[in-house]
């Protein structure tokens, strides 16, 4: 290889050694942010990223799905219910979470819209109002207001700051455009603390109160902890520094999206009183018409009719269908029988003589007999019976 190659090479080698330099001497590689959409398990569950916030933080979340394990949780630790629990939380069950409450747990608590009852926030005594217009101040001290602390310097119409005793700093919300919107008032039981935008006039947030051992936090929404706002501002620290103050030991419970109960299980639950009282009723009326079998009855012994039974059904029948003519006959030829065979003279004789005779002989007057021998006498019921005896006469007498 020629002295001219030689060089090439070693010019081309320093540059690239003088050129790899420069780069590492220049440039760094750090970590970058990159927004990822949501997968689908965040999608099909809302809390997922505060499931494993708290998973990291050494508080794992426990899922509450059924409405029945509300009925007996266990002494300590803390709840997050959740709104969308009008069918679950009936009057009963709210009665024993808050006497849950009142033996130490701690309760966060989501208020249901303005328009849906709330058993919990009724036994508060928490309403939703809007608040007043700019030319109607509120009243102070009137019940249901909420307490006007110290307004918060750092708050915005975007941003709540809140300040509570006990508490390390203050801490931001976002709550948007607040402005105009419905807030929560208390009632007669003041909270020990509260944060609202506006104090004394825009109603609240959120609302702390005692209740017994425990503790109770009414939010406006549990939304400040989702998947898409719990990393906004200071929403997770928030969280974490409610549990850390008044649940610092004991499992935390979300009550979300609980399970429909069957129509069953939901009379079993809310309406027992009228299932029972319902299936008393049936069992009555089963009883009433039901019949009840006792002992076997023996068959009676068939009716047998004796011949005057069957003649007399017979002349019944005839009798119902007009037939009297017929029988009105059947007498007229025995008599004329009889005259025949025990007074043969009177077959010589003229008609009218033979009706003479024959009324002498039976001693009835001569138009009965006469009447009796025409043949189209029997037209009526009362002619078969006038007939009847007549031809009667004549038989005995012949």
């Amino acid at each position: 290889m020629s002295r001219a190659w030689l060089w090439a090479v070693f010019g081309l080698s320093a540059l690239a050694i003088l050129g790899t330099v420069w780069v590492v001497e220049h440039y760094e590689r750090v970590p970058t942010t990159r927004w990822e959409g949501p997968g689908k398990a965040a999608l099909r569950d809302p809390y997922l990223a505060l499931e494993r916030y708290l998973e990291r933080m050494g508080r794992p979340l426990q899922r509450v799905g059924n409405a029945l394990s509300l009925d007996a949780l266990p002494p300590g630790g803390a709840l997050l219910l959740d709104r969308a629990r009008r069918i679950h939380l009936n009057p009963r069950r709210a009665d024993q979470v808050l006497d849950w409450v009142a033996r130490g747990g701690y309760l966060i608590v989501a208020a249901e819209a303005p328009s849906v009852d709330d058993p919990i926030l009724k036994r508060l005594g928490v309403v939703w109002r809007r608040p007043p217009e700019p030319d109607e101040p509120a009243a102070e001290g009137e019940a249901g207001q909420c307490p006007a602390p110290p307004a918060p310097e750092a708050s915005t119409p975007d941003t709540l700051v809140v300040r509570w005793p006990g508490s390390e700093r203050p801490l931001a919300l976002d709550i948007g455009d607040w402005a105009g919107e419905p807030g929560l008032w208390p009632g007669e039981s003041a909270p020990l603390w509260t944060a609202e935008p506006v104090p004394g006039k825009s109603g609240a947030v959120l609302l702390h109160y005692a209740h017994g051992q425990g503790q109770i936090t009414v939010l406006s929404d549990l939304s400040f902890f989702n998947n898409w706002r719990i990393g906004d501002y200071d929403h997770a620290e928030l969280l974490w520094t409610l549990l850390r103050q008044y649940a610092p030991a004991g499992p935390v419970r979300l009550a979300a999206r609980l399970k429909v109960p069957t129509l069953w299980e939901w009379l079993a639950d809310s309406a027992w009183m009228a299932l029972v009282s319902g299936g008393l009723w049936i069992t009555a009326w089963l009883w009433a018409i039901v019949p009840r079998f006792g002992g076997v009855v023996p068959a009676a012994e068939p009716e047998r009719r004796g011949l005057g039974g069957h003649l007399a059904a017979v002349g019944r029948a005839v009798w119902r269908e007009g037939g009297w003519g017929h029988w009105v006959e059947v007498l007229r030829q025995e008599v004329k029988e009889l005259t025949l065979r025990r007074h043969p003279h009177l077959a010589a004789l003229p008609e009218a003589g033979r009706i003479e005779a024959l009324a002498r002989i039976g001693g009835v007057p001569p138009e009965r007999v006469a009447e009796f021998l025409n043949p189209t006498a029997a037209e009526a019921p009362e002619d078969y019976t006038r007939l009847t005896q007549t031809a009667q006469r004549l038989i005995q007498r012949l």
